[in-house]
């Protein structure tokens, strides 16, 4: 499917790319069958906002990683509901792969506190067999996946708004997922516009 945008609501500089986030109207209210993305356009708009860095990530392609939320620090979440949620998306996640997945690189949300979220991915590893490998950058992770596209990694989250310009950036057969979790729908009153949105643009919900 078209990626969707039109040139008018193009962002003029980075901030406003990486500084969305889950909140009433963050997103452009449009009609998708009349307003299609510019994707070239708006990989330039993003390409030259870089600077000189370019960061190639250490890991291999088709790696799987998840995008997090700081869903424990905002009071959304307790703990022991973050960790269940966590525990049924990995399962989740490697329903979808289809193949042996050992790994999944997380990349945390800047308002993330890396102590605790250890202390979490411990509990989850231990349920789920999967190990967890933190990306410790402090590039944000639309520039991550514009930097190393050629890879086509993998990405998954709860809700991270980040995965709305992921699928701009990235070839279009790259792997973008939502992982849909109920108990989360009924604790934020925008996710199921969201949800409805990433569905429209080819993000695909499991």
């Amino acid at each position: 499917m078209t990626n969707i945008f039109s040139r008018s609501m193009i962002p003029l500089n980075l901030s406003c790319v990486s500084g969305w986030s889950l909140f009433d109207g963050c997103y452009p209210d449009f009609d998708v069958d009349k307003k299609l993305i510019e994707h070239e356009y708006f990989q330039k708009v993003i390409g030259d906002s870089l600077d000189d860095r370019n960061e190639e990530l250490c890991i291999g392609s088709n790696s799987v990683i998840f995008i997090t939320s700081p869903y424990v620090e905002f009071g959304i979440l307790s703990e022991k509901e973050f960790v269940q949620i966590m525990i049924e998306s990995v399962e989740k996640i490697k329903d979808h792969q289809k193949r042996d997945l050992d790994t999944i690189y997380l990349k945390p949300h800047p308002r993330t506190n890396i102590e605790d979220e250890k202390k979490r991915l411990h509990r989850i590893e231990e349920i789920t067999n999967i190990h967890f490998k933190i990306l410790y950058t402090d590039s944000n992770i639309e520039l991550l996946a514009l930097e190393n596209s050629e890879k086509m990694l993998r990405y998954y989250s709860l809700g991270s708004s980040s995965l709305y310009v992921i699928k701009v950036l990235v070839p279009r057969e790259t792997t973008v997922c939502l992982v849909e979790n109920e108990d989360l729908n009924s604790k934020i009153a925008t996710q199921s516009g969201l949800n409805k949105l990433y569905r429209l643009i080819g993000i695909e919900i499991i």
